[in-house]
């Protein structure tokens, strides 16, 4: 009867968790929100449309506003004569502004600061940073979680309940089996609960302090901050003894200027500057040039609002003349000859020593063959031949 009575109430546990994974409704200034499976509505835009970005309406005008779980980021770069003292004049304010520094990289001619700053006070601070140096660029992104963060929520309620009533069943469990399978349970209720309060802590943090990314570069490096024109392509159309022809295609969806340099062995032979449509190419040609000769071809281009492209650098050699082919002709065959003079005085040079080792063993061979070797013969010649 109590291992009956331990399963019912185990299954029963089961089905009431269920049940709660899904979050009721709720109404919020007459505006009904759904739970985790219904979604939520959208929230409601606060901010108005001039140029600099908008400004947080305030959370205390704005109830709606002020429940949601929002994320917001500012974006905005600057220019300065003098780095340090606007970081200076910056920092200086974030006790003001309940903020603080969460990364930073600072060389001699560019700072990248991260400051996290009080949700309620991101405006304020922002606005003053603008008015420290030359702004350049700003942005402001906001991000709704708060679907998300009721999801979790309602998860965490459920697999707190989980948690209770599976410690409840561990305390009156006797079998073994029940009891090992329980602290299984409990052991993955309760690594779902760390990871869910991590998420948790994570989105808080987020929503209750802004990030603030903050790009500072001095003055004459301006260009920095400046997004770069696409790299254009250049193409070989035709080439022959004394003329090129080629191809430059702006790779960008915008007008671009093409900016084109020849030169010959550093020389400036000749430039071309020429509007082109986006994706599009122009076509250009260059006559009278040195056959058999090396041009060195420089292409880039530049759109408005940009900074110059990088440089697309390429060579090319223009056809030889009838006469130079001959020559060349000429010169491979004389080469050749020569290789095959060289290679018959190398044999030769390498031969030599032999012949001479030859010459010098040759005449003292002979003597002692017929002095010595050929009278023997002639003996034993002799022997074998018979009597008549």
């Amino acid at each position: 009867m109590k291992k009956i009575a331990f399963i019912l109430l185990f299954v029963l546990v089961f089905t009431l968790s269920g049940c709660m994974k899904d979050s009721p409704d709720y109404t919020l200034n007459d505006e009904v929100y759904g739970g985790s499976d219904k979604g939520l509505t959208e929230a409601p835009s606060y901010f108005d449309d001039d140029a600099s970005g908008g400004n947080i309406a305030d959370f205390a005008d704005n109830p709606v506003l002020a429940n949601r779980k929002i994320i917001y980021i500012a974006n905005l770069a600057i220019l300065a004569d003098d780095l340090d003292t606007v970081y200076d004049n910056i920092t200086s304010k974030l006790v003001t502004y309940d903020a603080y520094i969460e990364e930073e990289e600072v060389t001699e001619t560019r700072y990248e600061v991260t400051i996290r700053v009080l949700s309620t006070n991101l405006m304020d601070f922002v606005n003053d940073i603008k008015d420290s140096g030359e702004l350049v660029s700003y942005s402001k992104t906001s991000e709704d979680i708060t679907n998300s963060y009721s999801t979790f929520e309602a998860r965490k309620d459920a697999l707190e309940t989980q948690h209770v009533r599976i410690l409840e069943l561990i305390e009156v469990a006797v079998d073994l089996e029940d009891i090992l399978t329980l602290e299984a349970e409990r052991i993955d209720i309760e690594t779902e609960l760390n990871e869910i309060g991590l998420q948790l802590a994570t989105y808080d943090s987020l929503v209750d302090y802004s990030t603030i990314n903050l790009i500072m570069v001095k003055t004459e490096d301006v260009v920095e901050l400046l997004p770069r024109t696409d790299k254009p392509y250049l193409e070989v159309n035709d080439y022959g003894t004394d003329f090129i022809s080629v191809k430059v295609f702006n790779t960008s969806e915008n007008t671009t200027t093409i900016h084109l340099i020849v030169k010959e062995n550093g020389v400036l032979v000749e430039s071309f500057e020429q509007d082109a449509y986006g994706i599009s190419y122009l076509e250009f040609s260059l006559d009278n040039l040195d056959s058999n000769t090396s041009y060195s071809f420089e292409i880039y281009s530049e759109e408005d609002d940009h900074s110059v492209s990088l440089s697309n650098l390429s060579t090319i050699t223009t056809n030889r003349t009838f006469f130079i082919k001959v020559g060349d002709v000429f010169v491979v065959s004389f080469d050749t000859l020569v290789a095959i003079g060289s290679f018959l005085g190398l044999a030769i040079t390498a031969i030599s020593p032999f012949a001479v080792v030859g010459v010098i063993l040759y005449f003292p061979s002979k003597i002692l063959y017929v002095k010595k070797i050929k009278p023997i013969m002639k003996i034993r010649k002799a022997k074998r031949e018979p009597k008549e």
